[in-house]
């Protein structure tokens, strides 16, 4: 069994865990590679899984209280026309999947069942190549008729929802970033700027670095860690006021006020292309991802910018994302996504 499904069955099993607990738990199951491809890299990469754990509906994290909560079992439907999908999402025990695979297989005129193997995949910036970490299979379901899947999730005894797409209402249902605007109190000045190291956001590269982008900036991203307990706030600067911020939506806010747009969308394919680095608020980011209950690919740009994304940018590329579902999403975020061809292959993607 991957190292992957057995933590979504010990995550399911625990119950509601802390984040340390996680932690112990991840190196345990995962030691082997990432001592041997990830070495120091592995904390920073971690917590790419986190995101996607988070994403795809397996579990919930609360970072305030460090503590991570299972989310029961359930089956939801994914957008698109013509055969019916779906996707199992929460946590999984063996004996669910036993009952799931026994019903599939009395009705096979009427379910397909389709196990996709997943990985996160990495490039590793200090030993300069990329490295994967297995993830959770994604369990997905094809159907015309939902009679036969809705009396699967009673005979298992898991929820379901095929009324209309799970992403449909996550991203209906998040704010925006004009509302969280709204919120942002510039309650801070220079006088309270804490003496810790800190970090700036480049709205260029998309990432942090130790050098602020511009002197001259009315608007800034400021990432402080503090010393002792490692724990970073963002604030966000205008001028010489400040405010607390999430982290991603204060990237999104820097590059609004600068009006890039950084989101490559394919409308013929359905597939969304988004920075790397440039992680969606958690409701939107699960929007995104329950659109087709897979990992995003992650490939690079061409040798040519695209809208305001540099060229070689490394990205998250989604897919069966259909065109109402990505201009919802980008205009939660203010963005306008820029048309290209994303052509995606069981060995990777390529945007031109």
């Amino acid at each position: 069994m991957l190292e992957a499904e057995k933590l979504l069955i010990a995550i399911g099993a625990s119950g509601k865990m802390s984040i340390e607990d996680f932690n112990n738990l991840f190196i345990k199951l995962y030691f082997d590679l990432i001592s041997k491809e990830f070495g120091e890299e592995y904390y920073n990469n971690r917590w790419e899984v986190v995101r996607m754990l988070d994403s795809l509906g397996y579990c919930e994290f609360d970072f305030e209280k460090r503590e991570v909560f299972p989310c029961p079992p359930a089956i939801v439907a994914l957008p698109g026309g013509g055969l019916k999908r779906a996707v199992l999402t929460g946590v999984r025990s063996p004996s669910i999947m036993k009952k799931i695979e026994g019903f599939v297989d009395k009705h096979k005129k009427y379910i397909n069942l389709i196990k996709k193997t997943q990985k996160i995949n990495f490039h590793l910036y200090r030993k300069e190549k990329y490295a994967s970490l297995p993830f959770p299979s994604t369990i997905l379901f094809e159907y015309f008729e939902e009679e036969y899947i809705n009396d699967m999730a009673q005979e298992v005894g898991i929820k379901n929802n095929f009324k209309y797409p799970a992403s449909w209402a996550l991203a209906k249902y998040s704010i925006g970033l004009k509302e969280y605007r709204e919120n942002i109190l510039l309650d801070r000045t220079r006088e309270d700027e804490v003496n810790w190291n800190k970090r700036y956001f480049d709205p260029k590269k998309f990432e942090f670095s130790k050098f602020p982008p511009n002197e001259k900036d009315i608007y800034q991203l400021v990432e402080y860690q503090d010393p002792d307990t490692k724990q970073k706030e963002h604030w966000f600067w205008k001028n010489d006021t400040a405010a607390v911020v999430d982290r991603d939506w204060g990237k999104y806010e820097i590059l609004s006020h600068m009006s890039k747009n950084v989101f490559l969308y394919d409308p013929r394919h359905h597939t969304l292309a988004i920075p790397l680095h440039l992680h969606l608020p958690r409701l939107l980011a699960r929007a995104v991802s329950m659109c087709s209950g897979q990992t995003p690919m992650v490939t690079k740009t061409g040798y040519k910018s695209i809208g305001n994304v540099p060229e070689n940018t490394q990205a998250n590329i989604y897919l069966g994302v259909p065109p109402e579902y990505a201009s919802i999403i980008s205009s939660k975020l203010l963005q306008s996504p820029v048309n290209c061809t994303i052509e995606v292959e069981e060995s990777g993607a390529r945007i031109s």
